[in-house]
C-alpha cells in the first residue's frame, strides 16, 4: 500500500464525470478548486490534487499531507495524512509515517494507525498485515485473529482463505479453522462445498472435511 495514494489522483476528466455535486478546477497558479454544477465556487483553490473517493467524498492533497472534503465542499476530514484510500462502506484507509489504519467520515478512527497494510473490509471484516504475517480485524477494532497467516484473502460469503507454510485452508468471521490449514489449495465455500488440492490431487469436501464421492 506504500504508493496507493496514486489511486487518488485522477484527471479531472476522470473525476468530472463522477462527480454530481461539485466538479475540481485549477486556476491560473495550478491550484485546484471546487464549484458546483452553475459554477459557483464552492472551496478556495489551494489544493494541489484531488480525487473523487466514493461515498460522495473527494480525496484533497494539501501542504502535502491528504484528507477528505464532503460533497458540499466542507473539509470532512483535515488534510494530515500522508496517503489516503477512497471510502467504502463508511470506512477509509488512511496513512501516516508508513502505517495505516481506519477512519469514519467524521475522521474517527476505526482501525489504529498501526498496519503495514489493510486490504479494504469485506462481510465486515478486513485482511490487515503486520510485518510478513496478516491477520483479521472487524468494524470495531477487534483483531478476531492472532497474526499467525502467510498469505489471507478477503471475506466472502463469510469465510476467508488463509495460509501458513505453503498450506491453505479456510476460517469463519470468528477466526475459527472450518477447513483446516493443509491443503495445497482450497477454493472458497459454495454451498457447502470446497474444492481441494493436495499431494497433486484435486477433490470436493464438505464443511465437515469428508470427501464427496
Amino acid at each position: 500500500m506504500k504508493k496507493l495514494t496514486v489511486t487518488l489522483i485522477f484527471s479531472l476528466l476522470t473525476i468530472s464525470i463522477y462527480a454530481q455535486y461539485l466538479e475540481p478546477r485549477k486556476d491560473k497558479n495550478g491550484k485546484i478548486g471546487f464549484v458546483d454544477e452553475d459554477d459557483n465556487r464552492i472551496t478556495l483553490f489551494k489544493y494541489d490534487g484531488v480525487g473523487y473517493s466514493g461515498d460522495g467524498f473527494y480525496g484533497v492533497k494539501y501542504n502535502k499531507k491528504w484528507g477528505f472534503i464532503d460533497k458540499k465542499g466542507n473539509e470532512a476530514v483535515p488534510p494530515i495524512y500522508d496517503g489516503v484510500i477512497g471510502f467504502k462502506d463508511g470506512i477509509a484507509s488512511v496513512e501516516l509515517n508508513g502505517k495505516w489504519g481506519s477512519i469514519d467520515k467524521k475522521g474517527k478512527e476505526i482501525l489504529p494507525i498501526k498496519y503495514d497494510n489493510i486490504i479494504s473490509f469485506h462481510d465486515d471484516i478486513a485482511v490487515v498485515r503486520i510485518g510478513d504475517k496478516y491477520g483479521f480485524v472487524d468494524k470495531s477494532g477487534k483483531e478476531i485473529t492472532s497474526f499467525k497467516y502467510d498469505n489471507a484473502s478477503q471475506f466472502m460469503d463469510g469465510h476467508s482463505r488463509v495460509e501458513i507454510n505453503d498450506k491453505w485452508g479456510l476460517i469463519n468471521k470468528k477466526g475459527k479453522e472450518v477447513i483446516p490449514v493443509k491443503y495445497d489449495d482450497v477454493s472458497y465455500l459454495t454451498d457447502g462445498v470446497v474444492t481441494v488440492k493436495l499431494a497433486g490431487r484435486e477433490y470436493k469436501i464438505d464443511k465437515t472435511g469428508k470427501e464427496i464421492k
